[in-house]
């Protein structure tokens, strides 16, 4: 079971999903956030990170897709999104094939110059290109854990985890999406 806390950050990765604003996930939704990461990267359509992203948006929509009724033009409500991630956290397995390939494909889009690691300027882009409001020279302090002034692939995938899985809400990985 989701606990209140958990349930808020979900919630809160919802509205960036949604991205006309509706109150409902559709394909379309995940695949103008797939189109703006691959934009933001100066990946083509048809280039390799652009397939690898609406490859994994489309990973992520068909499980909600089924919960949403199976239609094609299916419609997640915020109650249908919190529920798939419920199950979804409860398989640890189903997690690192989803969302843990998910944070590993945004580590490798937003190292813009490729040294396998994320700056600051990298993570603004990705902010910007999300819509997360604020400034995130403000919260990313908490997200470099070592505090050597970037995020190693190793920082994103625990933020990722605690992102998810913590009820602890000085957990720095509650910022990774912005402040909740």
């Amino acid at each position: 079971m989701l606990s209140v806390f958990r349930r808020a950050k979900i919630a809160h990765q919802f509205r960036l999903y949604d991205t006309d604003g509706d109150g409902l996930l559709e394909r379309a939704d995940l695949m103008r956030v797939a189109d703006a990461l691959a934009g933001a990267r100066g990946a083509a359509p048809g280039s390799a990170t652009y397939q690898a992203l609406i490859t994994l948006y489309e990973a992520m929509w068909a499980p909600m897709q089924r919960r949403a009724g199976g239609s094609l033009h299916a419609r997640v409500t915020l109650e249908a999104y919190l529920a798939w991630h419920e199950e979804l956290l409860a398989d640890r397995t189903e997690y690192e094939s989803v969302l843990g390939a998910m944070a590993g494909l945004l580590f490798d889009v937003f190292d813009d110059d490729g040294d396998d690691v994320v700056r600051l300027a990298e993570y603004e882009q990705f902010a910007r290109v999300m819509g997360i409001a604020g400034t995130p020279a403000s919260w990313f302090p908490r997200l470099d854990l070592d505090t050597d002034g970037c995020l190693t692939r190793e920082e994103v995938r625990t933020l990722t985890e605690q992102f998810y899985f913590s009820d602890d809400p000085a957990a720095p990985g509650n910022w990774f999406y912005g402040a909740v």
